[in-house]
């Protein structure tokens, strides 16, 4: 069942230190806050670079995982909006 699934990962993630860590929480919002799309990007991507590497491997995993699920948005209706409602508050605490 996918909705078995879906609530292990989050428990998972709940379970552990955030991805994002504490100390980087004020650059991710930063960096999301930047007034222009390219600099926002270029800052997050910086942001994500600078993480840990053990959270910068689970991250990438995770979410290439969550690419992989919204490409099947039309069978699931899991759009990126809607991971990223109930997937980011596990990810960056």
């Amino acid at each position: 069942d996918v909705h078995v699934v879906t609530g292990v990962v989050k428990s998972y993630l709940r379970s552990i230190e955030p991805l994002c860590t504490f100390e980087k929480y004020d650059t991710f919002m930063k960096a999301v806050a930047a007034p222009e799309w390219r600099q926002k990007m270029i800052a997050v991507q910086d942001a994500i670079h600078a993480l840990p590497r053990s959270s910068f491997i689970t991250l990438k995993f995770i979410c290439d995982h969550l690419k992989r699920v919204s490409e099947r948005e039309v069978e699931n209706r899991m759009s990126v909006r809607n991971l990223s409602i109930v997937f980011a508050p596990n990810l960056l605490r």
